[in-house]
């Protein structure tokens, strides 16, 4: 039994090796003897002898004909376009395809599209109308051949390092979805910017994987854009998954959400590998902060309600519903004025989600009275109830300040002139 178990060891430690020995290989192959390095790694493992977990392990590297398909939308960005190509091109690892889906673009980007996919053959250009940045991405996990998925925005940058980082993590771990870090970088400055907008969680340690829901809290509430993560290709095809082209804001954060739910083990990597490009006042995303109409947040807030309706497992249910409340809250606290634009469609999206009001007016009391009340009222009852509620509170503030000001007034102030007096009378000689 000893020598069993020692033989085990060995023989981990001999696949462990063979593994380590195997990606080096594949990496200094590069695209150009990538199939050649699937041919032997086919005749390794027609050997027998070697234990499951390492055929398993090697299958990973003959399941696509090419590790990484790198997405790109392009809409009018020919004054960055350059620098995001470059630096995917530049990357420390050659095994990538890179598909660039210009969505009608005005200016120059087409030609700039064109000019590298003459100079590079691992360059695809595919030119539709405008369509959406939805619609772009589904374009492109239509044609992509990688057995993992990254979107780039076409105005930001990436790290030369980020695939042979990540690589070796979603081989030897396994994983089905791996995030690391991003920064902002300022145009104007040429500064880099770790805190402002986006921040992991000061408890996790800088490489950690996660499997199952025992900690779906922590991954649900991580930044939700889709641009600084690594997506499993055969997750997104056996799920039918695609960006929702309805959705013209929470686009990213509904296909991630969607995402997790069909995955089992997560990876975060707090290295900054990803350059966000901010503030671009022409840009897709910056355009849609400016915009005001809330019909586009009630869609995402339907759509997402349905999505928690359909949740079997109370765990994945409870968190998916803090979130659902914490968006919901963003809506109602807007000023009266936004709210009458879509104050009917509102109602509308509240009746559809009045089981989840119900289900959770005990830990959301204040949202949930809230949207019960605008459901059966109209958009005057609202605002009037909402002025009584704000009188009432300042009154009540108020009457809290007066009778803290008459304290001071008349009992704390005499009692502080008693205590100078007899302390000046103690201290006074005899």
């Amino acid at each position: 039994m000893q020598k069993r178990n020692k033989w085990q060891l060995y023989q981990n430690e001999l696949e462990q090796m063979f593994c380590s020995h195997i990606h080096t290989a594949t990496i200094k192959s590069g695209r150009k003897y990538y199939s050649l390095a699937q041919e032997k790694i086919k005749e390794l493992i027609s050997v027998e002898g070697f234990s499951d977990k390492f055929y398993k392990r090697m299958q990973q590297y003959l399941s696509h004909p090419i590790p990484f398909s790198i997405i790109i939308p392009v809409y009018n960005t020919e004054n960055y376009l350059k620098q995001c190509l470059d630096s995917i091109i530049t990357q420390t690892i050659d095994l990538f395809e890179i598909i660039c889906i210009d969505d009608g673009s005005t200016d120059n980007s087409l030609n700039i599209l064109k000019e590298y996919a003459k100079k590079y053959d691992n360059i695809t250009v595919i030119s539709q109308k405008n369509q959406g940045v939805s619609a772009a991405r589904n374009k492109g996990l239509e044609v992509a051949q990688g057995r993992y998925i990254l979107f780039v925005d076409s105005d930001d940058f990436i790290e030369p390092n980020l695939l042979e980082e990540t690589y070796r993590k979603m081989q030897f771990d396994s994983l089905e979805w791996l995030l690391y870090g991003l920064r902002h970088y300022n145009d104007t400055t040429q500064e880099y910017n770790y805190q402002k907008y986006y921040s992991l969680p000061d408890r996790l340690g800088k490489y950690t994987i996660y499997e199952g829901t025992e900690n779906f809290n922590t991954i649900i509430n991580l930044p939700c854009e889709c641009s600084n993560k690594i997506f499993l290709q055969e997750n997104i095809q056996r799920n039918n998954m695609l960006f929702d082209t309805n959705l013209e804001t929470g686009e990213d954060e509904f296909f991630n959400i969607n995402y997790i739910l069909n995955t089992q083990k997560f990876g975060i990597l707090k290295e900054h590998l990803y350059n966000y490009r901010y503030p671009r006042k022409d840009s897709l995303c910056y355009q849609k902060q400016l915009k005001s109409s809330s019909c586009v947040s009630l869609n995402f807030i339907d759509k997402f309600g349905n999505l928690i309706l359909k949740q079997s497992d109370m765990i994945i249910q409870r968190n998916l519903v803090a979130k659902y409340f914490r968006y919901l809250n963003k809506i109602l606290s807007l000023p009266c004025e936004s709210i009458e634009k879509f104050y009917s469609g509102l109602q509308l999206v509240l009746k559809n989600n009045k089981s989840i009001l119900h289900l959770y007016k005990n830990t959301h009391p204040e949202i949930c009275e809230k949207a019960r009340y605008i459901i059966k009222h109209s958009f005057k009852q609202y605002t009037r109830k909402l002025k009584y509620d704000n009188f009432i509170q300042g009154k009540t503030i108020n009457t809290l300040k007066n009778i803290l000001n008459f304290i001071k007034a008349y009992l704390l102030f005499p009692w502080y002139i008693y205590q100078i007096y007899t302390n000046d009378k103690n201290k006074a000689p005899h």
